[in-house]
């Protein structure tokens, strides 16, 4: 190239067409390495996420049973107290620090549980956690709200949740008794599909 030429340069790609046509004109531009896709990462959900979302379900239940949903409840404390409070407020000591629970909250087998206990069937194995998940389902405004065919399907009613969270300081009509759940091995047996 003689002294002072300049080399011609390819034109400055700005569109995806443009950017074709120039990776096509131009072998430099065309021998790119591919890019890897990032993995996505599993979303590891804390034990006081887990226990907010047993908080939640256990509003969502009261609210199905017209028992109000602890409303105000020590709104002048922090939420992780609140929190706390209101899983006292429904279950007594079956969330206090260092239990079963409270270490190991799976909202699934604990509800299961629950279920378990109103329909009266304290011995029967636990119901899978698709089918204890699928009585709980987002409504309108996405929140959530329980599906009754679903409820009925796992053998627990409207009416025996209601007398069970009734008697509840949780459930806002004076009961005092709270809810306890025994402790949920992990390879507790499912019950069989029907």
């Amino acid at each position: 190239m003689p002294k002072g030429a300049t080399a011609a340069r390819a034109p400055r790609a700005t569109s995806a067409r443009a950017k074709r046509e120039t990776a096509q004109a131009s072998p430099v531009l065309a021998v790119t390495a591919p890019v890897p896709k990032k993995k996505k990462k599993k979303k590891n959900v804390k034990a006081a996420d887990k226990r907010r979302n047993i908080s939640a379900r256990t509003k969502t239940v009261l609210r199905f049973c017209d028992l109000g949903h602890m409303r105000g409840l020590a709104k002048d404390t922090d939420y992780r107290t609140r929190i706390g409070l209101h899983l006292s407020a429904c279950y007594g000591h079956t969330f206090a620090e260092s239990s079963f629970w409270y270490l190991n909250p799976d909202e699934n087998r604990f509800f299961a549980q629950i279920f378990r206990i109103a329909s009266g069937h304290v011995d029967a194995p636990l119901h899978s956690e698709e089918d204890v998940a699928g009585v709980f389902r987002k409504g309108n405004a996405n929140k959530m709200t329980v599906h009754e065919p679903s409820l009925n399907l796992l053998g627990c009613s409207k009416a025996s949740l209601r007398a069970l969270f009734a008697r509840t300081p949780g459930g806002g009509i004076g009961g005092q008794e709270p809810i306890v759940v025994d402790a949920c091995p992990p390879d507790a047996p499912a019950a069989p599909p029907p």
